[in-house]
């Protein structure tokens, strides 16, 4: 059986993005065999969200014989040969599918991503939900579409392979301390921590490829682009969203999911969130750990 590919255009009123559109985003998912009903829909209510953020990406790029309009991101539920246990995926983006110098300030956006999810961690979270039932299903969902929506944020370009080719990544191998250099996003997070534009700080996990591609833990804690999932919603923030458009994508700043940085862990998203039934952890245990990696090839 043929996958099958679903379009989904961005629903940003083009006005609102500073500057206009040059080239209207959309995302292309192409659901595989092994991804259950369930997985598809997380796999739509993910994409949506960045879609309610991005107006305008870059020009069309040929990658596999195909033109792909914005990005393609090849969905699937595989088992995951390097590790049991503990929530995982894998992204993998196609250097070949990068857009070319000539796209501006596009350059570099990638243009086709698979994201595998681990089909053990996958079954096990499934029958996690089925055995919960009431507002403990609801949380499980809500946690399914947050991973999802962690690994579109890497296929979208929030990884060192793509922040090295558009020179927006001091890696500070000697102290151990990497961030993004992006301005717009500098400039947020200044801003939040009320003072001028400071580089964002990454996650410290060595200097191997697949790790350089989170925001620290310790500081942003419940951001979307962490590399833990917190028992609470996990929200796209005005610094995620200000990366964005270092990247080059046009994007609707007033679109963020909260306006909030969570530097304590306690902060409130806008709108306010119902408070959870119960810690999803005590149910998941270490599974809200990602353990992601971000591949090229």
């Amino acid at each position: 059986m043929s996958p099958a590919r679903e379009n989904r255009p961005t629903t940003v009123p083009l006005g609102l993005v500073k500057g206009g559109v040059k080239h209207p985003f959309s995302i292309d998912v192409e659901f595989h065999d092994g991804l259950t009903q369930t997985q598809q829909q997380a796999f739509r209510d993910a994409a949506d969200r960045w879609l309610k953020i991005i107006g305008g990406g870059g020009p069309p790029v040929v990658a596999g014989g195909e033109t792909i309009q914005s990005l393609l991101v090849v969905a699937k539920c595989e088992k995951l040969p390097d590790r049991e246990g503990g929530l995982s995926a894998n992204t993998d983006l196609d250097l070949k599918a990068l857009r070319k110098p000539e796209a501006g300030p596009a350059a570099g956006l990638p243009g086709k991503a698979t994201i595998t999810l681990d089909l053990t961690d996958m079954t096990k979270l499934d029958k996690n939900e089925a055995a919960a039932g009431g507002a403990q299903t609801k949380d499980i969902a809500r946690y399914r579409v947050d991973l999802i929506a962690h690994e579109i944020g890497h296929a979208l370009g929030l990884s060192r392979v793509v922040w090295e080719r558009k020179g927006l990544l001091k890696t500070n191998l000697h102290t151990g301390s990497p961030v993004f250099t992006g301005a717009a996003a500098a400039k947020a997070y200044g801003a939040a921590l009320q003072s001028g534009p400071t580089p964002v700080p990454l996650e410290v996990f060595g200097d191997r490829e697949e790790f350089i591609a989170h925001w620290r833990q310790a500081f942003f804690h419940s951001e979307l682009m962490t590399f833990i999932l917190e028992d609470r919603p996990n929200v796209i923030g005005p610094i995620t969203v200000a990366a964005l458009q270092d990247l080059g994508y046009e994007v609707n700043p007033a679109a963020a999911e909260t306006n909030e940085v969570d530097f304590t862990g306690t902060a409130p998203v806008e709108p306010p969130i119902e408070k959870l039934t119960y810690q999803i952890s005590h149910v998941l245990r270490d599974e809200r750990w990602l353990n992601c990696r971000v591949h090229a090839s």
